[in-house]
């Protein structure tokens, strides 16, 4: 479901340039399907899935992590690197949504 709703987002923001952009709930969407599929993604690949531009991401990436959504932690060997996982909180709220979604 999560997977879906990504990837509908990304349509929607194609068809309509834009106009319906929810950057936050893209990048979590990207992060909680991250999570289930064992992936971890840096901070460029989730700033990618926001739709916005990389200043703009990443001040909605401080946002949320100052919202305790998700945490960020540099790589082991790469200096420049940045992985960002979703919080355990905010992954078992969107969870809780998405099976309330599925079960109507």
């Amino acid at each position: 479901m999560a997977k879906a709703l990504l990837v509908q987002s990304g349509v929607r923001r194609g068809l309509f340039e834009g106009l319906f952009r929810q950057p936050a709930w893209d990048m979590l969407l990207a992060l909680y399907v991250a999570l289930h599929e064992g992936v971890e993604l840096t901070e460029a690949a989730v700033c990618a899935h926001s739709g916005e531009s990389l200043p703009n991401a990443r001040r909605w990436l401080h946002k949320m992590e100052q919202d305790g959504l998700v945490r960020r932690r540099g790589v082991p060997g790469d200096a420049t690197a940045i992985v960002v996982v979703i919080a355990e909180g905010a992954a078992l709220r969107l969870r809780h949504l998405l099976e309330d979604l599925v079960s109507g």
